[in-house]
């Protein structure tokens, strides 16, 4: 007997790779058990204590303009209920405008949803998980698709979608942003205007995925605006006789508990304004057959291996150095090639730091912490702080990256400092942790050993910095160096912090000694540590404690609330005593989390 997906089989196999997933709530309401749009907004208007209808009223029915409504009733009750002191400890320092409580709340909501794990649809879960994709873009806010695809990597809104390199393969890009930062959220009416204003943008940047790969569009009625919106703008860019090519590219599963089996048939998608949209629809009573008929498509190797070697590709493609090696490790899933066309060589690699040349540009944070705590890279300083270091700074501007070491050896005139730079030497680790009785006179082995090594070092970089011992940190960190290379994100930030800090103890008192340099704004010497000290400062209200921080901190902890700030001069007591308060916030919340 025929499969009844022969015809959706046969779009994906004429296709030169592996589709995309395009995927809507429909599928977060089948495997979490979420609410609708308007579901979600009438509990949402709950929370004010007038019903929904209240709202849909006044906005006429839209869902956005609801949502802003609703956001501007909460907004108050929200500063001022007792009941929600515990979020506003844990989040009012990122509001950023009336609509924030509200997806502050609505965030909270919907991660505490869970996959479903057992039944027919746990089951189905699982196999959509064995997919064979390249990617997925999602409208959803919630972590299901990160659960069920851990290797891939997320884009969380149009902006790191837009200002990030992707490579389309093993990603997912959250368009409407993602719980895991609220702010994100498309959600209100001031929202969706800034997202339809951008959107072109946004499908410029997704053409290729549309050009290059098929679209199987899941959780989606056929009248959702969202995806109406996106697939309108790509109309736009295409000719008639170009969109012909598309009928057999994009696949569009439509749910009918209706049916019995599954059916397939060609289908016009009318998107308004004379825009037609020709699709292969999928009618089906359930998921599995989908999903078993993507899971059937063949990858030659694992997704996450073709990733990583596609990085270093095009690394090596906008390097100016075109001797480097491609070195591809730890392929142990790979045990048999006898039947791959594909031949991945495999060689011991020298222990020696930095054999071979490797352009300045290649360098990455992690090149640089080795470097720093080992010492052995034999870099050009003046070429890591003039092109390494602002090319990394530009990618991840909060990632803590060492460059004392750097602009020390590289001897620069302030002025030739990239301002990136600049910026990066006035940001010091501030203690956000309370540091137990007793454990600052402790051996950092031995702080590793009993409170393991992402919260020794998060301990270490919230020690007076007179009790940390700079050769004992130096040693900490190169025999822990390799675990640097995993993917723990929370030991990878806690790794750069105390490698900062190391930087700043082992060359700071020597940054800016010539009398023909000032350090830039906001740094600070040793000697003036020392200075305050002999004026009878004490250790509460030393500068750089979180009582009295120093200016760059707070001119930079303003600069991201998107507060306004002068670069230069003095800073209001208002904004310091803001800071404070955040900052105190934050220690009691990392208190709670370590106990």
């Amino acid at each position: 007997m025929a499969n009844p997906l022969d015809p959706m089989i046969g779009a994906l196999n004429q296709a030169d790779s592996l589709p995309f997933l395009f995927v809507g709530s429909g599928i977060s309401r089948r495997y979490l058990g979420h609410e609708n749009w308007q579901e979600l907004l009438e509990w949402a208007s709950s929370l004010t204590g007038r019903p929904y209808a209240y709202f849909a009223g006044q906005a006429s029915g839209d869902h956005a303009a609801t949502a802003s409504l609703i956001a501007e009733a909460f907004y108050e009750i929200w500063w001022s209920d007792s009941k929600y002191r515990r979020s506003r400890d844990d989040w009012g320092h990122q509001c950023r405008n009336i609509m924030s409580p509200m997806k502050i709340e609505v965030a909270r909501r919907l991660s505490a949803s869970k996959p479903i794990k057992t039944g027919a649809r746990a089951s189905e879960l699982r196999l959509f998980g064995s997919c064979q994709v390249d990617g997925i873009i999602t409208t959803n806010y919630d972590a299901l698709l990160e659960t069920v695809f851990p290797d891939y990597r997320v884009f969380v809104g149009q902006e790191d979608l837009l200002l990030s390199r992707s490579y389309q393969l093993a990603e997912i890009y959250k368009i409407h942003g993602s719980v895991a930062e609220p702010e994100s959220l498309v959600l209100c009416k001031e929202d969706y205007d800034r997202f339809e204003a951008v959107s072109p943008y946004l499908v410029a940047k997704l053409m290729s995925v549309f050009v290059e790969h098929p679209v199987v569009f899941l959780g989606y009625s056929l009248g959702d605006p969202n995806v109406r919106l996106i697939l309108t703008s790509l109309l736009r860019c295409l000719s008639p006789e170009r969109l012909e090519t598309f009928k057999s590219r994009f696949v569009w599963v439509d749910w009918d508990p209706r049916r019995k089996t599954p059916l397939v048939d060609d289908h016009i998608l009318d998107l308004g304004e004379g825009r037609l949209l020709p699709v292969v629809r999928v009618r089906t009573p359930q998921f599995k057959p989908i999903f078993e008929v993507l899971a059937g498509l063949e990858r030659v190797l694992p997704v996450g291996i073709l990733r990583r070697v596609e990085e270093s590709v095009v690394r090596i493609v906008h390097s100016a150095d075109p001797t480097r090696q491609i070195r591809v490790a730890e392929i142990a899933d790979l045990n048999d090639f006898s039947d791959s066309d594909v031949v991945v060589g495999v060689g011991a690699e020298s222990t020696k730091a930095w054999q071979g040349p490797k352009s300045y540009l290649g360098f990455d944070r992690h090149d640089l912490i080795a470097d720093t705590v080992t010492d052995e890279g034999d870099f050009l300083a003046d070429e890591i702080v003039r092109t390494t270091l602002p090319s990394i700074l530009r990618r991840s501007p909060n990632a803590w990256v060492p460059v004392r070491k750097y602009v020390r050896r590289a001897g620069l005139p302030d002025g030739q400092v990239p301002e990136s730079v600049r910026r990066a030497m006035a940001r010091e680790p501030v203690g956000n942790y309370s540091v137990p009785l007793g454990v600052e006179k402790l051996p950092l082995a031995q702080l590793v050993e009993e409170h393991g090594l992402t919260k020794a070092l998060n301990l270490i970089c919230s020690m007076d910095r007179s009790m940390v011992n700079p050769s004992e940190l130096r040693q900490l960190l190169v025999d822990h160096l390799e675990e640097l290379s995993g993917d723990d994100a929370n030991l990878g930030t806690a790794f750069g912090k105390a490698t900062v800090l190391y930087d700043i103890l082992a060359n700071e008192a020597h940054a800016y000694d010539r009398s023909d340099q000032r350090p830039p704004s906001g740094s600070r010497t040793t000697s003036a540590r020392t200075a305050a000290r002999r004026k009878g400062v004490t250790k509460a209200r030393q500068p750089g404690s979180v009582f009295d921080p120093p200016a760059s901190a707070v001119r930079a902890w303003a600069k991201a609330q998107g507060l306004k700030v002068e670069d230069r001069g003095p800073i209001s007591e208002t904004l310091r005593s803001e800071y404070r308060h955040q900052q105190r916030q934050l220690g009691r919340r990392v208190k709670r989390a370590l106990d």
